[in-house]
C-alpha cells in the first residue's frame, strides 16, 4: 500500500473514532444524560450456564439482579395479606395464529412466548421467552425499600384463550386484591389474533401516599432466548436499547462481565431488547418514560459469550393513590413493516450499532448507505418473491451504481501500469537522491496526466456502500428461512455441504460451497489488478482469508459478494482490453518499427 493511501485510510479512521468519542456524543446528543458502570464481580457462580433441553433448544442464562434491584425488598404498611406460595400459581394459555403465550398468576407475568409462524433450526417454533423471570412488573419505592408485586399470586378471569382462525381479540385480566383495605393491583392484557402487539393496562389503587418520589419502575427481567444455531453470531446482535426524545437511539451492549449497567435520563419513547432476528419492546402509551436503567449479564458458557439484559423503565406517577397506565408490548420478528405499524420509530431497531459487529466505529458514515440498501432490498421484494433472485438483481444494480467509480479506478490502474517503466528508471537513476527522484516522479505524473490517487480514491468512496451491504445481507430478517437453490436452502445460514469431525480455528466444523466460490472469484479479481511483484502474496492471501472468514456467514451474503466479484471481473476485463482499432494501430506501429528482413547473397 502506498504512503498516500495509508495516510488517507488512517485519517478516515481517526475521524470515525472521533465521532464515537464522548466529546462528540455529548455535543451531538445534548439531550441525553448517561452513566455507565461495570460491576467488577470476580465470581460467575451466580450466572446459570447455557442448558439444552430435550429438543436441542439452547437456554440463555438469566440475569442475576444487580444495581437498583439489590435494594431491600419491602411491603406496604401492615404488610399485604395476599397469597405468595408459588405452589398456588396457575398458568393461563393464549393461542393465536401468530404465537402461543403462557402467563402465570404468580406476578401476572408472561412465562412462555413462542412464534408459531417461525421455525428454529430444530424444526420447532421459535421461542423468545421461556422462564419464571418477571416481566411487565411494576416496582414501587416505599419506606424501607422496594415493593415488588411479582411475588404475589394474582387471580385470573380465564384459564385458556384460543383466538386461532378468528379476527377477534380478548382481554385477560389478573387481579391482586386485599379484602377490606381497598388495595388492588390489576394487570390486563389485550391479545389480538392477527398482531404481535399486545396492549397492557395497569391499574393500582388504594395504597394512599405509601409510594414515594412520584415514579415507579416497569421491570423486564426475562431474557431473550437464543433462536439461531450459531450462538456466536447471535450474540453479536444481543443488546438493549431505548428511543430518546423521538430521535436518538440509546444502546447498551455489555462488554465486560459478569455484570454491568447503564442509566440514561431523558424522554423515553420506548425500551427494547433484541437478538439477531427478533425483538421484545415496551411502548408507554400514557406518557413518555423519564429514565431507562439497563442491567447486563455476560457469561461464558460452552465456549460462548452469552449476553442477556434486564430493563427498568421509570414512569411517572402523578397520583400515588391511583396509578393508571397503558402500554403496548411487541414480541416478534425484526421486520420493518411490522415494527413501523406502531408509528413510534420502533423500526429503528432493525439496524443498530450492534449489527455493525467490529465496525461499530464506522456507523455514522455507513448508516445512510445501510438504510438505502435495506430500502432498495424491500422495494425489489414487492415485484420479486424469491430472495435468491432478488440478491442476483441487487448485485447487478449495485454494480451499475458503482460502475463509474470502479471504471475510473481501473483506468487509473492502467495509466499507472503504462508509466511503470519510466518510474523504475527514475528510481535507478536517482537512487542516491530520493528528493530528486520524488520531484521527477511528480513531473512524470504531470506530463502523462496520471493521478497517483486515481485508483485508490474511487475505491475508498465506495467502501461505505460495500460495508453497508455486508451489514444488510448479514442481518436482514427477510433472508431468514428463505430458500433459493440447493445448497442455498436458507439464505440466512451457511450453505453447508458436509460437516467435519473437528473444528478448524476461524473456519469452523463444516465446509460451505459459496465461500469457496467467492474465494475463487476473489483470486482472479486480485490477480487482474496486482501488477506489483510485492503484491503477489496478496493474490493468494486474500482469497484464502475470505474463505476462512465467510465460511460461517449467511449464504445470502456470500452469494451476493460472489456475483459482485464476477461482475467486477467482467468489468476489469473490459477495462483492460484495448479497443480493436487501437490494437490494430499498435500492431501496425510494431510492424513499421521492425527492420526489413536481410536477404542472403547467393554464392
Amino acid at each position: 500500500m502506498k504512503k498516500e493511501t495509508l495516510f488517507a485510510v488512517l485519517l478516515i479512521g481517526v475521524i470515525f473514532l472521533l465521532m464515537q468519542s464522548d466529546w462528540y456524543q455529548q455535543r451531538a446528543f445534548p439531550d441525553m444524560q448517561r452513566s455507565d458502570t461495570t460491576t467488577p464481580v470476580e465470581s460467575t457462580e451466580l450466572i446459570s450456564p447455557v442448558t439444552t433441553d430435550e429438543g436441542g433448544k439452547q437456554q440463555i442464562p438469566s440475569v442475576t439482579p444487580t444495581g437498583r434491584e439489590t435494594l431491600q425488598a419491602a411491603v406496604p404498611s401492615g404488610s399485604l395479606a395476599c397469597p405468595t406460595d408459588p405452589a398456588l400459581a396457575r398458568t393461563v394459555e393464549v393461542r393465536t395464529d401468530l404465537y402461543t403465550a403462557r402467563l402465570s398468576t404468580l406476578g401476572a407475568t408472561i412465562i412462555h412466548f413462542g412464534l408459531t409462524q417461525h421455525k428454529s433450526w430444530t424444526g420447532e417454533e421459535v421461542v423468545l421467552l421461556d422462564g419464571a423471570e418477571s416481566n411487565l412488573n411494576p416496582v414501587f419505592t416505599i419506606e424501607g425499600g422496594r415493593f415488588d408485586p411479582s411475588a404475589y399470586i394474582f387471580r385470573s378471569d380465564f384459564d385458556r384463550v384460543d383466538l386461532r382462525g378468528t379476527s377477534g381479540s380478548r382481554w385477560v385480566t389478573f387481579t391482586l386484591e386485599e379484602k377490606g383495605s381497598g388495595r388492588k393491583i390489576r394487570k390486563s392484557f389485550l391479545f389480538r389474533s392477527d398482531s404481535y402487539y399486545i396492549e397492557v393496562a395497569l391499574d393500582v389503587v388504594g395504597f394512599g401516599n405509601e409510594f414515594l418520589y412520584g415514579t415507579y419502575d416497569l421491570n423486564w427481567s426475562s431474557p431473550m432466548l437464543v433462536t439461531e444455531p450459531d450462538t456466536t453470531q447471535e450474540m453479536y446482535y444481543a443488546e438493549a436499547m431505548a428511543l430518546m426524545s423521538g430521535k436518538n437511539l440509546d444502546e447498551y451492549i455489555i462488554k465486560k462481565g459478569p455484570h454491568g449497567s447503564q442509566q440514561t435520563i431523558g424522554n423515553v419513547d420506548w425500551v427494547a431488547k433484541r437478538n439477531k432476528y427478533f425483538l421484545a419492546a415496551i411502548i408507554p402509551l400514557s406518557g413518555k418514560g423519564k429514565e431507562v436503567y439497563y442491567t447486563g449479564s455476560l457469561a461464558k458458557a460452552n465456549g460462548y459469550d452469552i449476553r442477556s439484559y434486564t430493563i427498568d423503565l421509570k414512569l411517572g406517577m402523578p397520583n400515588a393513590n391511583h396509578v393508571s397506565d397503558s402500554l403496548l408490548v411487541y414480541m416478534g420478528p425484526l421486520e420493518h413493516g411490522l415494527l413501523k405499524e406502531a408509528g413510534v420509530g420502533l423500526e429503528k431497531t432493525v439496524m443498530t450499532k450492534a449489527t455493525m459487529g467490529p465496525m461499530k466505529f464506522m456507523w455514522p458514515v455507513i448508516k445512510p448507505f445501510a438504510f438505502f440498501s435495506l430500502w432498495m432490498f424491500r422495494l425489489l421484494n414487492k415485484v420479486i418473491s424469491n430472495y435468491g433472485v432478488i440478491i442476483i438483481v441487487f448485485a447487478f444494480l449495485i454494480k451499475l451504481i458503482v460502475w463509474p467509480l470502479t471504471h475510473k479506478s481501473y483506468q487509473s490502474m492502467k495509466e499507472m501500469q503504462r508509466i511503470q517503466p519510466l518510474l523504475k528508471e527514475l528510481k535507478v537513476k536517482f537512487k542516491n537522491d530520493p528528493r530528486k527522484a520524488q520531484m521527477e516522479t511528480m513531473n512524470v505524473y504531470k506530463e502523462h496526466g496520471v493521478n497517483p490517487f486515481g485508483s485508490c480514491l474511487p475505491t475508498l468512496l465506495q467502501m461505505p456502500l460495500l460495508f453497508a451491504l455486508f451489514i444488510v445481507f448479514r442481518s436482514a430478517f427477510e433472508l431468514r428461512g428463505a430458500s433459493f437453490i440447493w445448497p442455498l436452502t436458507d439464505l440466512s445460514q451457511p450453505d453447508v455441504l458436509f460437516n467435519l469431525p473437528f473444528a478448524i480455528p476461524l473456519y469452523g466444523a463444516h465446509v460451505a460451497l459459496m465461500p469457496i466460490l467467492m474465494g475463487i472469484t476473489t483470486f482472479f479479481q486480485t490477480k487482474m489488478t496486482a501488477t506489483d511483484p510485492n503484491q503477489k502474496m496478496m493474490v493468494w492471501f486474500m482469497p484464502i482469508f475470505l474463505v476462512l472468514l465467510f465460511n460461517n456467514f449467511p449464504s445470502g451474503l456470500t452469494l451476493y459478494y460472489t456475483l459482485f466479484n464476477l461482475l467486477s471481473i467482467l468489468q476489469q476485463h473490459w477495462a483492460h482490453t484495448p479497443p480493436k482499432a487501437l490494437a490494430t494501430e499498435k500492431a501496425a506501429q510494431q510492424k513499421r518499427k521492425s527492420p526489413p528482413p536481410t536477404k542472403r547473397k547467393r554464392r
